[in-house]
């Protein structure tokens, strides 16, 4: 368990978890050890440090999974506000962006040197309540720009039905292609 190692990449300057098979089998394979060995009628005595142990285990699995979800959803705002107009309507969120970007870094910087120095393993370190707070901040902070971001291109949706058939991305581009035609011929 503490040997287990998650692996971290680099996208766009953000800091993002791989999750590879490697670590989502041996999760699995310590759940099942587990789990067996608290079957079993020799751990009696250990029964409850087997069923706290499950439970750390349970909620590492969880919050990794939950690490990917929301990483891919800051991964996807970064890239609708890498658009001027986008920036330009939604300034508070895009500054909003800007800090969330910045706490999930240090976030996955913690968990990434947790271990040095005699610290608690990095799946441990997931469990802890330091950073489930920090994460759950980032999370509510993350629901909070997709809900404006949703907005934002809903009204701009209803302003000219045919957008209703963009995918957001494809919606941002036009937006912006708009806005460099607007620049380029003067218009206000």
């Amino acid at each position: 368990w503490s040997s287990l190692k998650i692996r971290f990449i680099s996208w766009k300057n953000l800091q993002k978890v791989e999750l590879t098979e490697e670590i989502a089998d041996t999760i699995e394979e310590i759940e099942v050890m587990v789990s067996a060995m608290a079957s079993s009628s020799y751990s009696v005595q250990i029964r409850d440090d087997l069923e706290d142990f499950t439970s750390v285990i349970v909620d590492a699995r969880d919050t990794l999974a939950d690490i990917i979800q929301n990483q891919d959803s800051l991964q996807q705002l970064i890239q609708i506000f890498s658009s001027s107009s986008v920036k330009l309507e939604l300034k508070k969120f895009h500054n909003m962006l800007r800090r969330v970007s910045l706490e999930w870094d240090d976030l996955l910087h913690s968990v990434k040197q947790s271990t040095s120095g005699g610290g608690v393993s990095q799946m441990d370190h997931l469990t802890t309540a330091v950073f489930q707070n920090k994460f759950s901040h980032i999370q509510n902070s993350l629901e909070i720009l997709n809900k404006g971001v949703t907005k934002y291109l809903s009204t701009r949706r209803l302003s000219f039905p045919r957008f209703f058939f963009l995918h957001d991305n494809e919606l941002v581009s036009v937006l912006e292609h708009a806005l460099q035609m607007h620049v380029f011929f003067g218009i206000h």
